[in-house]
């Protein structure tokens, strides 16, 4: 449908419509864009005579009038009252009259403004630090609107760590910060518009510990302190356990209010274990283990002082059993000074156990007599025992030693052994011992002088051994040891001559071997043509020297090869003369050469050949040996036939042959006979040809009478092809490449008018060894087999040869045979292994063989094992194995057990080959990785660092390679540690009980497996009877009619194989009486009319001194009746001395001299029949300030401070600089470690005075350093000149500021010499040599200053250029006048000598007036002369 306005008056003169735009004509479509919804108008203003009818159309779609969206104006306009996407297409306002038509297109495009969108329209977003974070922004438009991302209202265009898509649609923030938080503004615009769409990024810090002391040593009763210094966003929240039991405050630990300090004020041996520290918040969890350990301070099980005698030269041992936590080390001391050496290697002098308790002296002597002191120290204190060693003396031998004397003689010498014995009358006796056999007179062995010398005329090897010579008397016996070692010259083992002729084939390989004996083992060098061998990739010197092994020998590898055996006592050599055979060469050997002669003509030929030994020459003909009508020469190298004749055509062979190999050359000799026609010869010529080589048959006619040839093929007419070739005539049969089909027999038939001949060959086609393989290309590929251990390996070598060839099998190339494990069928094409073992695992080549040549096949044989598992234990391992089962299918399980919150490892060991794959499973489920649980060694060990109760269960490890797969199962059962319900060790139960009545003590326990339970009465087992019953299984303790000495400490004991539990109870007894007025009075049995003593003030008192300075600890405990005070320091009872003393009562402890090893933990402990109370006391004592250690070290290298702090458990440490805190910063170079501070690479910054406090449990430790950075002298020049120029009689500054450490020493030098400061000098030099002053400067002063700034670790120099400028001046002489005489017509000189800085221009007047120059007037001398 169209729109249309139309006007009905016709014009005169009709003109014809036109539409413009904007005054303008169009004729191409014209483009409008339109805002989706917002009204747009399409203008048609059309001019003409009469006015034309304005229609509207609209492709692709018809234009809908029944709408109101279009409307035509009267202006002819089109109006779109809300445009929409469809509404996009070309409209075309076409004007209509008499006179013609006109028409004009819009393209009309709707734009939809943009609308944004993030995610599924959050607009709030959490992210976690370290974690990346996207955030989506959905967009709609037309077009596609721009995106553009703002933060907090500014754009983030390159900021770092913030990524945006291409599209713009994506942010991805690759690793969130607390920076990252903050508005996010998706910003869209297109033509249409603009939008946006905010969302608020929110960033949580997972909780993160900083690293604190985790091992922890504390003494007994003292007190313990964990940090736990958690930081995160939100604040985490922390909580504490030991073991796996959470922590709450009470009397026995407390809890800081943020949590972050665990305190033990008093610690027990039952405090010490493991602690975890857990910080929690939305974003994560992290936690920390400590490691608490109570020491006890070691004792002595006797310190009493022993005394211990012992002979000269026996053994003692002394002893030194110690105890204590942690184990205590023992260190042994002899007559005040520590003992050394002391070793744990046997035969040591005096040898120490491993643990140091006992010090064993194997032979004891007069030094070793005194006081050994055993000093037991830990952590905790010392302990100390004496032994009294006193060694009573034995006869002397001179020279003896505890090492033997070594005597060495050589066979057939001569040797003496001397006893001399020393000591006094009567003499001891003297015996000898060879071997720990006596030694009499007698083969070949001489006693002289009393038997001290042993003499050996003609030494034997019988005669080496080990000999004693005991010296011997009341007072015991001296023995001095000789080891006699008799040496042996070299001598050869094989074969009796000392020389060998050897051959070997060239290629082949040579073993030499030269095997010698002699004392001691000789050593074998080896030489050839006297000069050492050096081995080589072909020559290789085997079993230490013994074998020489040439694996392919060359032909300059003859010669004579010796080998030279020799020791200390002499030497011996053997001669090899190797002789290299090398089989016989012809020259042009292989291709056979024709020749045609005429009847009657000479022959001859040569067969040069070469070789080692020089090969024979034979000749043949027709395969036959020569008969005597033939001329050789002598060495068969010349054959000559005189005249030729019919009979001596045919094939000639020159056989070259030696011990080694032959090679032939053949010749082919035809004779032109006369014209004649050939006679048949009905007998075949045998006639060889090796595959793919060619072949000539001859069949030469005479030309006279003209002969008809014929060639037939197993008598059938053979025809010419590309391979067999028909000579011109058919005198000759060519094939060009032999196959095994051309093989048969081939017929020449000649025909004449006079008859026809025949000639016969048998053609045999040689094909060398082909073995047949997968891969018709791989020829030089490897088969690869895998078979199982036990199972069958064959391997095949399919081979086809003419003639059949010989097959050959290797394995790693040693040649094999049948046997009993390995069998070689089919004529050597298969190899069997009934039953392969690990051990045939190789490479396998077989080897076919025959006359014309060789083929080979590489087998890789691979002999698999499948996984078999073996029980591997930890020696450890915190596991007990009960018993192992083995189900139907083989499969192996073992039931282990583990405790909880221990460390355990289950083993996956199997030898299988290859290498299998392990997998771990838990209950049938895939088992990885994670916290607590790691798998090790390629899943070989599955460790579990603390057992958990969901870790029960059963745990597979599958092993699987290529030859098979087994599994191994383990259940784990989990064992828990007892746990008594209201019960710790801390508390005890207090029950009171009335004479007569009953009282039951109750002691739930739990654990796994379930707990026995057993009863104390003050220590002593409780044995069930009338009385005495324990009922529900031991956890129950009745007592009936109850007695006044039922009174006293129960005590109940929980234990299974996890662990144990006790609870404490306190029985009361009372009795019962009546008043005056009848009532019942109660009676306590025990402490009456007594109060409890109590102290004021329970938390530890902290008190700091400095050494040699005094303090008083006052114990303030009040008790009725008056309570016995005793003092303790670090758990150990105080004694008494100069250096502590209390006051009457004890109530006043005073330390009058305190020194560092006074710091502890004093505790004053208050005791009455009531009961009992302590006070504790923490002294700290600190050196006196102003000792501090200088450290120098050289700018750029590291620098460590080491703070020397003692104590089982380190000391927290605190670095300082100058007095104030010191930032850890390792930009600026500065990281602590603990006790250790790094200043790496040292600048000057770095200069100052460091201090580190270490704060320990009862001590404080306080250690200055002063740290001076050297440094290399720099002279600062910035800004200051280093030329200068100064008038003559001034004065002149020169600076030199430098800086170095140390301060550098700094000189002046004046043109490279050392300038001169004494008088007359005018030069002055500041007191740090900073400043050179010059003062009445000369023109001699001019010239170049050099500063040196010079220490220790270098110098430095800076130059200064001085120029004193001089002015003009004109000198005269005393005679000189101004008065000038001058005769006519003579020559007249007037000088003007004038000095001044350069350049100096002199310059005459003449009454005033510049003088002007002529040939008259002249100036000499730059000016100085005028003549």
């Amino acid at each position: 449908m169209q729109l249309s306005i139309s006007t009905a008056v016709l014009p005169l003169h009709p003109a014809k419509p036109r539409i413009s735009v904007n005054g303008s004509q169009a004729s191409d479509p014209v483009p409008i864009l339109a805002v989706l919804g917002q009204e747009t108008t399409l203008p048609c203003e059309v001019q003409g005579d009469p006015p034309p009818l304005v229609v509207w159309s609209r492709e692709p779609q018809p234009l809908p009038l029944s709408t109101t969206r279009f409307s035509v104006l009267p202006s002819g306009s089109l109006h779109l009252a809300e445009p929409q996407v469809r509404d996009t297409g070309l409209y075309t306002c076409t004007a209509t009259n008499a006179a013609g038509s006109a028409w004009l297109s819009y393209s009309l495009h709707v734009r939809a403004p943009p609308q944004l969108w993030i995610g599924d329209g959050e607009r709030h977003l959490t992210a976690v630090a370290n974690t990346s974070l996207r955030i989506h922004c959905h967009t709609t438009g037309i077009p596609p609107p721009q995106i553009q991302w703002l933060k907090d209202g500014h754009p983030l265009d390159g900021q770092d760590g913030v990524v945006v898509s291409e599209d713009g649609g994506t942010l991805l923030v690759t690793r969130v910060g607390l920076g990252h938080q903050g508005l996010y503004v998706c910003q869209g615009s297109n033509w249409a518009g603009l939008a946006q769409a905010e969302v608020q990024v929110s960033v949580h810090v997972p909780p993160n510990i900083e690293p604190s002391a985790v091992d922890l040593a504390i003494p007994e009763n003292g007190s313990a302190s964990l940090e736990c210094l958690a930081s995160g966003l939100p604040a985490p929240d922390i909580t504490w356990y030991k073991g796996h039991e959470q922590l709450s405050a009470g009397a026995a630990l407390t809890l800081s209010r943020d949590g972050k300090r665990l305190e033990i004020p008093r610690a027990r041996l039952s405090d010490g274990g493991s602690y975890r520290c857990v910080a929690s918040n939305v974003a994560g969890v992290a936690e920390l283990w400590y490691s608490l350990q109570v020491t006890v301070p070691p004792s002595l099980s006797s310190p009493e002082p022993e005394a211990v005698s012992v002979l000269e030269g026996q053994s003692v041992q002394l002893a030194c059993e110690c105890h204590g936590i942690p184990l205590p080390t023992l260190s042994w001391w002899k007559d005040g000074r520590l003992c050394e050496p002391l070793s744990t290697q046997p035969g040591s002098p005096k040898l120490v156990s491993p643990g140091g308790n006992v010090v064993h002296m194997e032979k004891v002597q007069l030094l070793d007599q005194g006081t050994y002191t055993c000093e037991c120290r830990n952590a905790a204190g010392s302990s100390s025992k004496e032994h009294h060693l006193e060694v009573h003396a034995l006869p002397r031998v001179q020279g003896s030693s505890s090492t033997p004397r070594r005597v060495s003689v050589i066979e057939g010498g001569e040797t003496v052994l001397e006893c001399e014995a020393m000591m006094t009358a009567p003499p001891p006796r003297v015996t000898w011992v060879k071997d720990r056999r006596p030694v009499a007179a007698g083969d070949g062995l001489l006693l002289t002088e009393q038997g001290r010398r042993l003499h050996i005329p003609r030494a034997e090897v019988a005669h080496a051994g080990h000999y004693t010579c005991l010296a011997a008397s009341a007072e015991g016996q001296e023995q001095r040891e000789f080891d006699v070692v008799v040496h042996v010259p070299p001598e050869f083992i094989r074969g009796s001559g000392l020389t060998t002729n050897v051959s070997v084939s060239l290629q082949g390989s040579l073993t030499l071997t030269c095997e010698a004996t002699g004392i001691p083992q000789p050593s074998i060098t080896w030489f050839w043509d006297g000069s050492p061998v050096t081995p080589s990739e072909h020559t290789h010197v085997l079993s230490g020297g013994w074998l020489l092994r040439l694996t392919r020998a060359r032909a300059q590898d003859g010669g004579h090869y010796s080998c030279l055996a020799s020791n200390i006592a002499g030497e011996a050599r053997r001669h090899f003369y190797v002789e290299v055979l090398v089989p016989p060469h012809i020259e042009n050997a292989g291709e056979e050469h024709t020749f045609k002669v005429p009847e009657g003509h000479p022959v001859t030929w040569s067969c040069l050949a070469s070789g080692n030994p020089q090969p024979k020459i034979t000749w043949l003909k027709d395969n036959h040996p020569l008969p005597g009508t033939f001329s050789i020469s002598p060495d068969g190298s010349l054959f000559h036939i005189p005249q030729a004749s019919l009979a001596h055509a045919g094939h000639y062979s020159c056989v070259a042959s030696n011990s080694v190999a032959n090679q032939t050359k053949h010749y082919l000799l035809d004779v032109l006979a006369s014209p004649t026609l050939a006679r048949d010869d009905a007998a075949a010529e045998e006639v060889t040809v090796i595959i793919n080589n060619p072949i000539s048959l001859v069949c030469e006619a005479l030309p006279y009478p003209s002969p008809n040839i014929t060639w037939l093929k197993d008598e059938v007419p053979l025809k010419a092809s590309r391979n067999v070739l028909l000579l011109p005539g058919g005198q000759g049969l060519q094939i060009l490449n032999a196959q095994e089909e051309d093989a048969g027999t081939y017929s020449c038939i000649v025909a004449s008018e006079d008859g026809e001949a025949v000639k016969n060959y048998a053609v045999k086609v040689l094909v060398p060894p082909w073995i047949a393989r997968e891969d018709p290309l791989g020829e030089f590929a490897v088969k690869e087999v895998k078979t199982r251990v036990n199972s069958t390996v064959v391997l095949e070598c399919e081979t086809w040869a003419v003639p059949e060839p010989t097959i050959r099998w290797y394995k790693d190339k040693q040649l094999l045979a049948s046997s009993e494990h390995l069998q070689i069928l089919s004529e050597g094409q298969v190899l069997q292994i009934p039953a392969a073992g690990v051990s045939d695992s190789g490479h396998y080549t077989c080897v076919a063989t025959n006359a014309v040549g060789e083929d080979d096949r590489d087998f890789i044989v691979h002999v698999q094992v499948p996984p078999i598992f073996q029980q591997q234990t930890g020696p450890k391992e915190a596991l007990e194995i009960f018993y192992r089962e083995e189900d139907q299918d083989g499969e192996v399980t073992e039931h282990r057990q583990a405790v909880l919150g221990q460390p355990t490892a289950l083993y996956c060991d199997t030898s299988a080959i290859p290498p299998p794959l392990l997998t771990w499973y838990k209950d049938g489920e895939p088992l990885s990785p994670g916290l607590g649980v790691l798998v090790l060694q390629g899943g070989r060990v599955l460790q579990l660092q603390a057992v958990q109760e969901e870790d029960r269960g059963r745990y597979t490890c599958e092993a699987a390679n290529a030859a098979g797969r087994d599994r191994l199962h383990y259940e784990l059962e989990v064992l828990t540690a007892p746990a008594i319900r209201g019960g710790t060790e801390d508390l005890v139960e207090e029950v009171t009980a009335t004479i007569n009545g009953t009282v039951r003590l109750e002691c739930e326990a739990t654990g796994h497996p379930e707990p026995t339970v057993s009863w104390l009465w003050n220590d002593l087992p409780i044995e069930a009877g009338p009385r005495h019953q324990l009922l529900e299984g031991g956890t129950v303790l009745q007592v009936a009619m109850v007695e006044e000495d039922d009174t006293g400490s129960y005590t109940c004991m929980a234990e299974n194989a996890a662990g144990s539990a006790e609870k404490h109870f306190t029985l009361a007894v009372q009795g019962i009486d009546l008043r005056s007025d009848g009532s019942p009075l109660a009676l306590s049995f025990g402490c009456t009319g007594a109060e409890a003593p109590w102290s004021v003030g329970t938390d530890p008192e902290n008190i700091s001194g400095v050494v040699n300075g005094s303090v008083s600890l006052v114990c303030d405990i009040q008790a009725h009746p008056a309570a016995e005070i005793t003092w303790y320091k670090d758990g150990h009872v105080l004694q008494l001395g100069e250096e502590v003393t209390v006051t009457r009562g004890s109530r006043v402890l005073q330390l009058p001299h305190l020194q560092l090893s006074s710091s502890g933990t004093y505790t004053c402990m208050a005791l009455n029949v009531a009961s009992q109370d302590q006070k504790s006391f923490i002294l700290t004592i600190h050196e006196p300030p102003g000792t501090q250690e200088m450290l120098e070290a050289d700018m750029g290298t590291p620098l460590v401070l080491t703070c020397h702090v003692t104590g089982v458990a380190v000391p927290a440490v605190t670095w300082l600089k100058d007095g104030r805190p010191l930032e850890m910063s390792p930009e600026q170079g500065v990281v602590s470690g603990g006790a250790q501070l790094l200043l790496s690479p040292l600048q000057p910054s770095h200069q100052g005075r460091y201090t580190c406090l270490a704060q320990g449990p009862g001590a404080e430790t306080r250690e200055d350093f002063m740290v001076l950075v050297r440094v290399a002298p720099q002279i600062s020049s910035a800004g200051e000149p280093s030329e200068h120029s100064v008038l003559e009689g001034s004065r002149v500054r020169l600076e030199c500021r430098a800086e170095g450490q140390p301060t550098p020493h700094i000189s002046w030098l004046k043109d490279g010499q050392p300038l001169e400061l004494q008088p007359p000098s005018h030069a002055r030099v500041s007191p740090d040599g900073s400043a050179l002053l010059l003062q009445e400067l000369r023109a001699a002063d001019s010239g170049a200053y050099t500063c040196l700034a010079r220490n220790s670790l270098g110098e430095d120099t800076r130059l200064h250029t001085l120029n004193v400028l001089v002015p003009p001046t004109i000198e005269r002489g005393a005679g000189d006048s101004e008065v000038v005489r001058g005769v006519l017509s003579a020559v007249v000189a007037l000088q003007c000598w004038a000095r001044g800085s350069p350049p100096l221009h002199v310059s005459w007047l003449k009454d005033g007036l510049p003088l002007r120059l002529s040939p008259r007037v002249a100036l000499l001398s730059a000016g100085r002369v005028l003549r």
